[in-house]
């Protein structure tokens, strides 16, 4: 069916008529706190703290305005200044709300920027990028042909090769694409692209095992920087991979916070298992342990066979013990992983909880924002047979 003219001519009237009507929002949208957004813009090169505090009010309510300040039409201190916000709120951290803001709204508004005209901004989108970490995955392609364009006008004034690379590092995401365009910058003639490109592949730990025998062989034919890069990054290659869903969960034997003995996780044995880690310095954590705590309350028809852990990484057991002390924290069971030897096994955050369910494997691991525990542990102690 083809419209007729004039009906054309309406829709098009009406598609501007809104499209002016949300821009003229976007002008004057609370956000932008009473100021135009070009005095925002200048506000984070003039007066950068109240430029972050700006931003950290909005937090992820002001990823929409940020995004749509990376339209072409805008000036480029407007663009500068969206992705610093943009990093600023969604720098990667493991909390999936932040993770589908980045990769719902952030990213794919930043993807023309990587073939925009002026380097300084894609160099700085790539830098944006690199800061999302895993949630950038959709600008792989436009990366990996940015690394490999050997005819990058802007590849020295503004590193736009190098920071590919680095940005492909921090992502970790395609092993299979992303680690022979590393290994293959690796021989480029830039010295520096060639260190940075083995510390990208650093980055990707174990995901990038398949590079070990380029990067050994690369090392004979290098200066001293590269060798050492070369060797942080072998180091970080080689360690095994963390434990993940579908896992076993690994054993364990930790002392107990504010009371003589130790635990061994073997204990947990036919019991579906919540670890939680967390220190007294660390601010998210404080929540999610009052809230493990208060479950460990709540749930009397848990005991024996539900086991609410909380694995402190604190620097002595006393300073755990005193802060659990001062929170009220009586009932969850607290576990200290001195020389953090626990934490680094199972390469967790802070905080992070990993879930084990009846059969002794690991069933979710995350951040514990993102877990509804009563009723992903419910449901594992109906799933789950308990184990022989």
């Amino acid at each position: 069916m083809i419209a007729s003219p004039q009906f054309a001519c309406r829709w098009i009237a009406v598609t501007l008529s809104l499209g002016w009507i949300a821009f003229a929002a976007a002008e004057t949208a609370p956000v932008f706190e009473g100021k135009t957004i070009q005095q925002w813009a200048e506000l984070e090169g003039k007066d950068f703290d109240a430029f972050r505090d700006g931003v950290e009010r909005w937090g992820l309510d002001g990823v929409p305005h940020w995004a749509a300040l990376l339209a072409e039409e805008r000036t480029s201190a407007e663009r500068t200044a969206a992705l610093r916000a943009i990093e600023m709120t969604l720098r990667y951290n493991g909390v999936q709300k932040f993770q589908r803001s980045a990769e719902e709204i952030a990213v794919p508004a930043m993807l023309p920027l990587l073939r925009d005209k002026a380097g300084f901004i894609r160099s700085r989108a790539m830098n944006t990028l690199r800061a999302l970490g895993p949630s950038g995955k959709a600008a792989i392609p436009g990366l990996l042909a940015i690394l490999r364009d050997k005819n990058d006008p802007d590849a020295a004034r503004f590193a736009t090769r190098k920071m590919a690379a680095l940005a492909l590092g921090e992502i970790q995401e395609q092993a299979d694409v992303v680690v022979p365009a590393l290994c293959e910058a690796m021989r480029d003639p830039d010295p520096q692209l060639r260190g940075l490109a083995v510390s990208a592949l650093g980055s990707m730990a174990w995901r990038a095992k398949a590079a070990i025998p380029t990067i050994e062989a690369a090392v004979a034919g290098e200066d001293a920087e590269f060798r050492r890069r070369a060797d942080q990054a072998l180091e970080k290659i080689r360690r095994p991979a963390p434990p993940m869903k579908g896992d076993p969960l690994p054993e364990f034997e930790l002392s107990k916070v504010g009371v003589a003995g130790t635990r061994r996780s073997t204990e947990f044995a036919g019991s579906v298992v919540v670890l939680e880690f967390w220190s007294a310095t660390c601010g998210p954590c404080q929540v999610p342990m009052t809230k493990l705590d208060g479950l460990a309350r709540k749930r009397e028809d848990w005991r024996g066979k539900v086991a609410l852990v909380g694995i402190s990484v604190d620097p002595t057991a006393e300073v755990a013990a005193k802060h659990a002390a001062a929170r009220g924290w009586k009932t969850v069971e607290l576990l200290f992983d001195e020389g953090t030897r626990v934490h680094a096994l199972f390469r967790a955050s802070l905080p992070e909880t990993i879930l084990g369910d009846r059969t002794g494997k690991i069933a979710w691991r995350g951040h514990p924002t993102d877990l509804k525990f009563e009723e992903e542990i419910d449901r594992l102690l109906q799933a789950t047979p308990k184990s022989e």
